[in-house]
C-alpha cells in the first residue's frame, strides 16, 4: 500500500506547465480515472478500421468481375471472418497495453464485469498540490485499484488533512478575533455577507489572512489559496474555473487590482475571504447575482497598511463603498473609476442611484437626507475636502437619486478644480 502511494505521488508531481491529464491517473478535469482515455483504444480502432477498409477495397472489383454466387458468398464470409479477427486481436492487443501500464505504476489491475474496470476512486490532483493530498490521507481508501460503487457519484474522497485544515483555520478565526478585539457577532454578520460593521473588520481580516498563510510578504499565495479551496470545494474543475472568471473581471485594471479571489462559507466561523494582488489587501464586495456557485467574488472595505481611526480612513471608505455599490447598481469599477477621472453631469440613473447608496454607505447624510454635520466636527473629512463640502450642501433632503447625484457630481467636479 505505502509502495503504491509512493507511486501515486511521483505520478501527479508534474512539472509545471505539463498538462496534468497525461499522468495515468490525473483527474484535474472529472474526478474519474478512465482506463479507456490511457488504454490506446483509439489507435486499435483506427488500425483496424483501416485495415477493413483496404480489404473492401481489394475484395469489392473481384465480387463484381465474378459471375457464380456460390464465390461472392464464399468471399464474403472470409472477409467478415477476417474483420472479426482483426477486431478481436485490436482490442485483445489494447486490453494487454492497459493491464501493462497499469502494472508498470504499481495499480493492481481488476478483472470486473459491466465495464465497472474503467472508473475508480480518485483524489483530486494539479501540478502543484496532489502531493498535499495523497501524503495526508489517513488510509489509502482512494485506491486506485478499486472499482466504484454503480451509481455512485465521483466525488474526491474525503480526507483527514480537510478536517485539520478547518479546526487550523478555526483557530486563526478566534485568536485574531482576540486580538483585533472583533466580535462573534461581528464574525456571524461577516458569514452573512452584512458588511456594514462598526467593527475593525479591516484589522481582523488582515491578521487572518497573514496567519492563515494566504498572504505572505510576496503577495498572494497560490498554492495556499488553492490548497483551502479544495479542502471544502470538492469539484476542483469549478474551483479553477472560478478563479479564472474572477481574474478575468478585472484584468484590464491593472493599475489599481491585478487579480483577487473570494470565497465565503467554506470556514468554520465562515468569514468572508478575500484575497488581492496589490500592495494591499484590497477587499471587495461585489457579488456576481448570476453566478450560481460557493465561490463567490466580493468588492468590499479595507486595507493591510491602515486600520481604523486614521484621517485617511474616509478616503479608503469612499473608495471600497464605492465597489459595493457599484454592484448595487451594475456599474462596474472600472466605470466609475472613469467618472472619478472625468465626472459628467450627463449620467445614466444607475450611475445616479449609485451617488445616493454611496452617500448612505459612508454616513454622508443623516437620518432626514440632509449632509451629516457631526462627521465634520469629528474631523472624518480631509481638511481640503470642507469647503467643496459646504459649497455643494443641498438646500432640500437628498432623498432620491438625481438629488443625491448633483451633490455627488458637484463634490467631485469642485474637488478635481481645487486638487483634492
Amino acid at each position: 500500500m505505502h509502495a503504491t502511494m509512493k507511486n501515486n505521488i511521483k505520478l501527479n508531481t508534474l512539472k509545471t506547465g505539463d498538462d496534468p491529464r497525461q499522468s495515468i491517473n490525473s483527474s484535474d478535469d472529472c474526478g474519474v480515472v478512465t482506463e479507456r482515455r490511457y488504454g490506446c483504444y483509439k489507435l486499435g480502432a483506427i488500425i483496424a478500421g483501416a485495415l477493413i477498409i483496404l480489404l473492401f477495397v481489394g475484395i469489392v472489383p473481384v465480387l463484381f468481375a465474378v459471375d457464380s454466387s456460390k464465390i461472392i458468398l464464399l468471399v464474403t464470409c472470409i472477409m467478415l471472418s477476417i474483420v472479426a479477427i482483426l477486431l478481436f486481436l485490436s482490442f485483445g492487443w489494447q486490453r494487454k497495453q492497459v493491464k501493462e501500464q497499469r502494472e508498470k505504476f504499481g495499480r493492481e489491475w481488476v478483472k470486473t464485469t459491466k465495464r465497472q474496470n474503467k472508473q475508480y476512486k480518485s483524489i483530486p490532483t494539479s501540478s502543484h498540490t496532489s502531493w498535499k493530498f495523497w501524503n495526508t490521507s489517513v488510509k489509502d481508501d482512494g485506491d486506485l485499484g478499486t472499482p466504484v460503487a454503480n451509481g455512485m457519484k465521483h466525488q474526491p474522497t474525503h480526507t483527514i488533512a480537510d478536517d485539520a485544515l478547518k479546526a487550523e483555520l478555526t483557530e486563526y478565526t478566534k485568536s485574531c478575533a482576540e486580538k483585533t478585539n472583533f466580535s462573534e457577532e461581528g464574525i456571524k454578520k461577516l458569514h452573512a455577507k452584512d458588511l456594514s460593521l462598526t467593527e475593525n473588520v479591516q484589522c481582523f481580516q488582515k491578521c487572518f489572512f497573514e496567519s492563515s498563510g494566504i498572504v505572505n510578504e510576496n503577495g498572494l499565495n497560490g498554492d495556499r489559496l488553492f490548497e483551502i479551496a479544495t479542502a471544502f470545494e470538492k469539484d476542483v474543475s469549478k474551483t479553477k474555473a472560478n478563479f479564472q472568471k474572477c481574474s478575468a473581471l478585472y484584468k484590464a485594471d491593472t493599475t489599481r487590482v491585478i487579480e483577487y479571489y473570494s470565497f465565503s462559507n467554506i470556514f468554520p466561523f465562515s468569514p468572508i475571504v478575500i484575497v488581492g494582488y496589490c500592495d494591499r489587501i484590497i477587499q471587495y464586495y461585489m457579488c456576481i447575482h448570476n453566478m450560481k456557485t460557493t465561490i463567490i467574488f466580493v468588492i468590499v472595505a479595507a486595507t493591510v497598511v491602515v486600520c481604523k481611526g486614521t484621517l485617511r480612513q474616509f478616503q479608503q471608505q469612499v473608495n471600497s463603498e464605492s465597489f459595493f455599490c457599484g454592484a448595487r447598481h451594475n456599474i462596474n469599477p472600472r466605470e466609475v473609476q472613469m467618472y472619478f477621472q472625468s465626472p459628467t453631469s450627463n449620467a445614466t440613473e444607475n450611475m445616479k442611484c449609485f451617488a445616493k447608496c454611496l452617500f448612505e454607505r459612508i454616513g454622508f447624510v443623516d437620518s432626514k437626507g440632509m449632509v451629516n454635520d457631526n462627521l465634520i466636527k469629528e474631523n472624518r473629512y480631509p481638511d481640503e475636502l470642507i469647503p467643496s463640502i459646504e459649497k455643494c450642501k443641498p438646500k432640500t433632503p437628498m432623498n432620491n437619486c438625481e438629488i443625491s447625484f448633483n451633490v455627488f457630481n458637484c463634490l467631485i467636479k469642485d474637488g478635481i478644480k481645487n486638487n483634492v
